[in-house]
């Protein structure tokens, strides 16, 4: 008797989304990583993520940030997670640019998650990612502490 697989791949099985998570620190990047899994498990299908992580300031190193961009070529999603960021550096935005110019995926989405209390307004960062998600055609997504709550953590369509 031959033992078979308990999950074979198939032209049924679907493929993880790619993800890549660009953070400032240690806890902004497992925040990330749990929330892309609660979205995973929610979904009907039961879908994963392939997550690929890279801290801001090893991408401000020009060789790195050429690797980060070939690994997120294909992804669907680019996450950006940082505490008290209220302006994207210059060179965010000119790989940000990089990826969505040379992106496989043109159905791909920017999110980013908003650290603001109940009482604060999103950073300008926000503004400024939306903006650029506009104008190169993506989604734009915005996870934040408040609307998220304690209990869990959900991507909300930014408005």
């Amino acid at each position: 008797m031959n033992a078979s697989p308990v999950l074979t791949k198939t032209e049924t099985t679907p493929e993880p989304w790619k993800a890549v998570v660009l953070y400032s620190d240690t806890q902004s990047g497992t925040a990330a990583q749990h929330l892309l899994s609660r979205v995973a498990n929610r979904t009907e299908s039961g879908g994963a993520w392939k997550t690929e992580l890279w801290r801001f300031d090893v991408l401000a190193d020009p060789p790195a940030a050429d690797l980060a961009l070939k690994d997120a070529n294909d992804a669907q999603l680019i996450f950006l997670s940082a505490r008290a960021m209220t302006e994207p550096p210059a060179w965010l935005f000119n790989w940000l640019n990089a990826w969505a110019q040379g992106r496989r995926d043109k159905s791909a989405a920017v999110a980013a998650w908003c650290h603001h209390g109940k009482d604060q307004s999103p950073p300008p960062a926000m503004e400024q990612l939306r903006d650029f998600a506009h104008q190169n055609g993506l989604n734009f997504l915005c996870a934040d502490d408040y609307r998220s709550g304690i209990s869990g953590h959900q991507l909300l369509p930014a408005a």
